[in-house]
């Protein structure tokens, strides 16, 4: 068996490669972002608010108050 002179590896080619780097397109791209829409003007976002009956029946007061409390130690802890 017989090696190259470089031992056994293949030929390297130059760096950065002969026929040099692609041209950078750049940033933001060359078509530039579409034109932002928005709201028309004096008709502000429609926020909903929808609000859950409360449920007497049942634990439902414990749990709310169980929830509170975990969320206020959770808080503490993170503090």
């Amino acid at each position: 068996m017989s090696y190259n002179q470089n031992g056994g590896y293949p030929q390297q080619g130059g760096y950065p490669p002969q026929g040099g780097y692609p041209p950078q397109g750049g940033y933001p791209p060359q078509g530039g972002y579409p034109p932002q829409g928005g709201y028309p003007a004096g008709q502000p976002p429609q926020v909903v608010y929808v609000q859950q009956p409360a449920d007497k029946s049942g634990p439902g007061l414990g749990t709310g108050i169980c929830a509170g409390l975990a969320c206020c130690c959770c808080l503490d802890m993170l503090c």
